[in-house]
């Protein structure tokens, strides 16, 4: 054969296999998806391609990844990523205007090696206790959940031991390989990455104060070479097959967190919990007079907070419950030879009234250990204790006159979660912070909430008793723990409260308490 002969028919069989290739790529509908749907997915494909006519060309990877393959201008049809990601995708035009819909959404879990121990992570003091036992943890570094696991270690107050045990993975997939080979104890991620995995078991979710949703939703490419195909792909992910796969592999339905138990939108309840009457003696001690005050008395509230995470009980009242239920009428009692305390109603009769007993709450804690403050820690001791180390030694020290440790006895052989910075981000989302302002008591702090409705409210602790304290500029009483660093915390505080426009709540007042929604009614 001659030469030109040769070449031609080279170039008919080159032009035939690239015509057999375009016509395989047209026939391609080429899908971006993220691990976390990875299982789900992939039984899903016979379905999808059955209804799209289309072989499913799918590319799975971390959705930060994958963002970077949509920047570098790689092309698909169809992208299935995490919806914040989907966020910055609708906003930067790389999707179809309003082809996006959100299809499930996952929780974070614990992982072990098939056969090994489940350790206890039930509560956040049991996860804290589970994560430093272990010998090495392992998470994805460019995964969706990343973030905030490592908020729950800085929440925990174990960054530091955790950091040089931690292995951190490109993917899921590698980080749950590390438990299976036995590289790791524990892996945290999604749960829909965790249930799939050969050589891997889910150990549960973790504790609902630190559990995180990351949704997941699919959309059409803005340069679809397949639009109408992509399109049903969407509906074969949006149906009731495709549900119960996705809930199979770990995948609930975008609305189930949000209907489900403890989902609740943030509200704060004010609890009646008693009154105090002081004697004129009592009054001056925080230099003012009682023309000057005029109502004398002071309120003692209780709080409850309500967060789609969990639940916090702020400041416990001055009379147990037990004694306040023996006497017909409410109990009394004297705080100090100076003050005496009237409580008409039990505190749990308040929460039961609301749908919530010991069980339900999630954290408690006190602004300061003082008598009136303290009364039914004992009742939530099954709940996790939010405190600060210099709180818990005053509470028990030697000769403390100021604190009934009688109220708290089934506390002393129990740690608490430790609070060890100035502000503490009780539910990760900067809604519900404790701050330090010590000075009253050596760990005293106050409680920042930031209301939908309502705006910004701190409650005060005894920062203040009086209002008239604040408004003429009086120092602190002559027997706080410190009085200078009393003085430091009121400065600071009103710092804080002009910088960020938040309102101060002081719990003692008794006038502007009086005025305040009580439970069963809410501030949201």
């Amino acid at each position: 054969m001659s030469s030109w002969k040769t070449t031609a028919a080279a170039a008919l069989v080159l032009t035939a296999l690239t015509a057999r290739h375009l016509a395989a790529q047209t026939d391609e509908l080429r899908v971006l998806a993220s691990n976390g749907v990875k299982a789900a997915l992939e039984e899903l494909v016979t379905a999808g391609e059955h209804a799209t006519g289309h072989r499913l060309a799918i590319r799975f990877n971390s959705s930060t990844a994958l963002n970077a393959i949509i920047e570098g201008g790689d092309p698909f049809d169809v992208v299935l990523v995490t919806s914040d990601l989907m966020d910055e995708l609708v906003k930067g035009g790389r999707v179809k205007e309003g082809s996006r819909v959100a299809i499930a959404q996952a929780g974070i879990g614990v992982g072990v090696r098939t056969g090994a121990p489940k350790p206890d992570i039930t509560s956040p003091e049991a996860l804290k206790r589970a994560l430093l036992q272990a010998r090495a943890v392992t998470y994805a570094q460019d995964g969706a959940s990343r973030v905030h696991v490592e908020r729950m270690f800085e929440r925990l107050g174990i960054t530091s031991a955790m950091t040089p045990k931690t292995i951190l993975e490109q993917g899921s997939i590698r980080s749950t390989a590390r438990v299976a080979a036995g590289d790791a104890e524990l892996v945290l991620t999604l749960i829909s990455e965790i249930l799939p995995i050969k050589g891997i078991e889910l150990v549960g979710p973790l504790p609902a104060a630190f559990q995180h949703y990351v949704a997941f939703s699919v959309a059409v490419g803005t340069h679809a070479r397949q639009p109408d195909a992509a399109t049903a792909l969407i509906q074969v992910l949006t149906s009731t097959l495709a549900r119960d796969t996705l809930k199979a592999k770990g995948l609930d339905p975008p609305a189930a967190v949000a209907k489900g138990a403890g989902q609740k939108p943030l509200h704060l309840y004010v609890m009646d919990c008693g009154v105090l009457t002081p004697t004129t003696e009592a009054v001056e001690r925080y230099h003012v007079t009682l023309a000057e005050v005029g109502e004398t008395r002071m309120s003692v509230p209780c709080f409850l907070v309500v967060h789609p995470r969990g639940t916090l009980l702020w400041d416990l009242g001055v009379i147990p419950d037990e004694d306040v239920g023996a006497q017909p009428g409410g109990a009394r009692s004297n705080v100090n030879p100076t003050v005496a305390a009237f409580v008409p109603r039990t505190l749990s009769s308040q929460l039961a009234q609301i749908g919530y007993g010991p069980p339900d709450i999630t954290y408690f804690a006190i602004s300061h250990a003082h008598i009136d403050h303290s009364a039914n820690m004992n009742a939530f001791a099954g709940s996790t204790w939010l405190a600060r180390a210099a709180e818990r030694e005053f509470m028990w020290a030697d000769g403390n006159t100021r604190v009934r440790p009688a109220f708290y006895s089934m506390l002393r052989n129990r740690a608490p979660l430790l609070i060890n910075t100035d502000e503490y981000d009780v539910f990760g989302d900067g809604n519900v912070v404790i701050k330090s302002a010590p000075g009253h008591t050596p760990g005293h702090q106050v409680l920042v909430l930031n209301l939908a409705g309502t705006g910004r409210v701190m409650l005060s602790g005894d920062l203040y008793h009086y209002p008239q304290e604040r408004a003429l500029h009086r120092p602190p009483p002559d027997n706080e723990a410190n009085v200078q660093q009393s003085a430091a915390s009121r400065q600071v505080i009103e710092e804080y409260l002009r910088r960020t426009g938040t309102a101060l709540w002081i719990e003692h007042d008794f006038a502007a308490n009086t005025k305040l929604r009580k439970s069963p009614a809410y501030y949201d």
